[in-house]
Formats: C-alpha cells, structure tokens, sequence
C-alpha cells in the first residue's frame, strides 16, 4: 500500500504543477514614448506602459503637436500588434485620432492627444508592435507617414518565469531524492542479497515510484531549457 500512495502523490503533484493559478498584477507604471516623429511643422507621439502581463488592458496614448500655421491632418491612425506564442503576428487594435474623409486643422502650437485602452491576448508574450500612417499637407506639399513600424510594451512571458521558478524548486528537490533513491537503491541489494522478499517487492515498487519522479524531473529541467533557449522569429 505504501508504494501505492508514493506512487499517487507523484501524480497529484505533476498534476498541481499543471494547474497552478498565475498571478497577474496591474500594467507597469513606468510610462515610455515609444515612437517620435517631427517632419514639416508636425510632431508625432505614442506612449504606452513599458511592460504588461497577458490578458491585462493598456492605455495607449496618441498625440500630434502642430508647431507651424496653415496646416491640415488628413488622417492619422494606429495599428497595433501583440504576437501569439511570441511568432504569431496578431493584430489587436487599430485607433484613429483623425478619421480618413474627415481630416481636422490643428491650431498653431496646439497638442491633441487621445488615450485608448487595448486590450492584451493571452497566450501572448515578447514585443507588442505599433505601425503608424499619417497623411498632413503644409507650405502647399503633402506628406506621408505609411505603415512606419516601432516596438512597443513588452508583454512578460508568465509560463516561463513560473517554469523558472518551479525548476529552481525542483532542481532542489531531485538533489535531496537522488541522495535518497541512492540510500535506497544500497539498501535494496542489500536486501535482495539476503532474499527478504516480501519486504524486496515493497522497496523494488517504491524503487520505481522514485525513478518515475526523477525522470518527470529531468524531462521538466530539459523542456524549460529549451524554452529559454529557443529563440522567435523577426516580426518584421
């Protein structure tokens, strides 16, 4: 019986590891421009949080600063990005602070910002990704900004730091049961020596039990290695 509950533990604990609950805290307070464009009497900004965790909302803000008279914005929106398992490009928003067809006529000097919430997937982590188009005529010329592309919030990758964190745990852990499968393997052919065989059955049994936790052990170090080490592709 004794094998039996070593044995039922084992799975119970694999099985816990599965489904620990994760932790995600509020979005970063640390506020940060990520992209700055000055052309032609027009400046141009985005800022968002530094970091966030999957699933969390950010705010994004938008502005454009007019430092030049008789000028007019076209339009001028924002397509933003996260991307699934840190590859897949996934567009999670697009705002618009002036809509195409409808255009609008800063005043000289005059800063217009808008702040929009998006939404972070889950199942999502590395880079988010801003492209940005504008269209504003000034001095009787017309200038584009067109898809221009910038790195934006970085979203934490929560599996791996837990995984970090659990084989920290567990690294410990195969050390102090490699120490007693050791123990117990001497005492096994100690045994086996002396042809106890009811007691032989119960430590060969329990023997399995503790070779089956250490090769979860082992298999859960080697796919946290290769996470770690696996490197995502470009996104652009």
């Amino acid at each position: 019986m004794e094998n039996k509950k070593i044995a039922a533990i084992i799975v119970l604990m694999i099985f816990a590891l599965s489904l620990t609950p994760k932790a995600y805290a509020q979005e970063s307070s640390d506020i940060r421009t990520f992209y700055h464009h000055d052309e032609a009497g027009l400046i141009i900004e985005v800022e968002a949080p530094a970091n966030v965790k999957p699933g969390q909302a950010i705010n994004v803000s938008v502005s454009f600063y007019c430092y030049a008279k008789n000028l007019s914005v076209y339009y001028l929106f924002v397509t933003i990005y996260d991307f699934k398992s840190g590859q897949e490009k996934n567009p999670i928003g697009t705002v618009k602070p002036v809509e195409q067809g409808i255009g609008y006529d800063p005043k000289y000097n005059e800063t217009y910002t808008r702040i929009y919430e998006i939404e972070i997937s889950e199942n999502v982590w590395d880079i988010t990704y801003g492209e940005i188009s504008c269209e504003w005529e000034f001095g009787g010329h017309t200038f584009y900004i067109h898809d221009d592309g910038f790195v934006m919030t970085y979203v934490k990758n929560v599996e791996m730091e837990d995984l970090i964190e659990q084989l920290a745990n567990k690294t410990q852990e195969c050390d102090t049961l490699w120490q007693n499968y050791t123990q117990l393997n001497q005492t096994y052919w100690d045994l086996k020596g002396n042809q106890t065989s009811g007691t032989e059955v119960d430590l060969s049994n329990t023997r399995v039990a503790m070779i089956v936790f250490i090769i979860t052990t082992v298999f859960f170090v080697a796919t946290t290695l290769y996470l770690t080490l696996k490197k995502p592709r470009e996104y652009w």
